[in-house]
């Protein structure tokens, strides 16, 4: 029987056959935590190519008792359908779906379809993986240290001691201590002063550009913008005289947003306050990237990416 590629497969083709490995299987659950909602496979071939797979909820009672991570399957009579959803785990943006009609048959392991496949991302690429959901890439590394955040965030010579060359917030509300240089975002970055900051926001040939500026944290703001429907948080950070108006959002806000104007999340809320409290009156290496122009001003807002010190 001949099987096609992955790479080969046409959007909304419906009669091909294809061997592949299932790399990864995982499911979602319906509202009630007991029944399976439906199942999600990334698929490997021989020739490399990688693709997500679904089995929707209707087919889930079918398919699930025979499928199995690890193993090599025949499958036919599936559908291809586009695929452009946040955090895929494949670059692909197709998926091959199931049907009532498809077909599947498991046959004899073969090394010609590798057990695992990676797609690593290198330290330096990590600036400009922030806010990237298209899909999720793999990082490999050395842990170097690990613990409560507090006791982990705060013994700064104990990490560095380690070879932890700085201290890194990712304000995606998530904190990480890295083998990661300052001068590894230094080659993605330009060094600024504010003055030139100001200057280079209201080009708009730089969307987009990331730059590195040395400044102190002079006051925190959190607002809610009717235009985004968002919250947003505004750092005003200076060096001397010259200031520049810092922003950031998190993804946290966007599902979380509606509880907390409701109020009924304010633990959290307060715990947010208090972390932005905490940053007013210190000095950073600040990356932040100018995105967003503003028709009203005439210039980019300059968004925060990483927090240096």
């Amino acid at each position: 029987m001949e099987f096609r590629s992955l790479s080969q497969l046409n959007l909304h083709e419906d009669n091909a056959a294809v061997r592949v490995r299932i790399l990864r299987l995982w499911r979602t659950m319906k509202p009630d935590g007991v029944q399976i909602h439906q199942l999600y496979m990334l698929l490997l071939d021989n020739e490399g190519t990688e693709m997500q797979g679904l089995v929707s909820s209707v087919n889930v009672p079918e398919f699930q008792p025979i499928l199995q991570a690890g193993r090599i399957y025949v499958f036919r009579n599936f559908v291809v359908r586009s695929y452009h959803g946040h955090y895929r785990v494949s670059p692909s943006t197709r998926r091959i779906c199931f049907g009532d009609d498809t077909l599947v048959e498991e046959v004899a392991n073969a090394h010609d379809i590798p057990t695992y496949n990676f797609r690593f991302l290198a330290a330096a690429d990590l600036p400009q993986a922030v806010h990237n959901h298209a899909y999720m890439s793999d990082i490999i590394g050395e842990v170097v240290a690990a613990g409560p955040e507090q006791a982990l965030f705060e013994d700064v010579a104990v990490l560095r001691r380690k070879t932890v060359d700085l201290r890194l917030i990712d304000i995606e509300n998530a904190l990480l201590a890295i083998d990661y240089t300052l001068e590894e975002a230094l080659g993605v970055s330009i060094i600024s002063s504010i003055p030139e900051l100001n200057m280079y926001k209201t080009d708009i040939n730089n969307q987009g550009i990331y730059f590195i500026v040395d400044a102190q944290v002079k006051d925190v703001n959190i607002f809610w913008s009717p235009s985004r429907l968002k919250f947003m948080v505004q750092l005003n950070i200076h060096k001397g005289s010259d200031e520049v108006v810092v922003m950031f959002t998190t993804s946290k806000f966007r599902w979380i947003a509606s509880r907390i104007i409701e109020g009924t999340d304010r633990e959290w809320t307060q715990n947010f306050s208090i972390l932005l409290e905490s940053l007013r009156g210190q000095s950073f290496k600040l990356m932040v990237e100018l995105g967003g122009f503003n028709q009203l001003t005439n210039e980019f807002d300059v968004v925060l990416r990483k927090l240096f010190w």
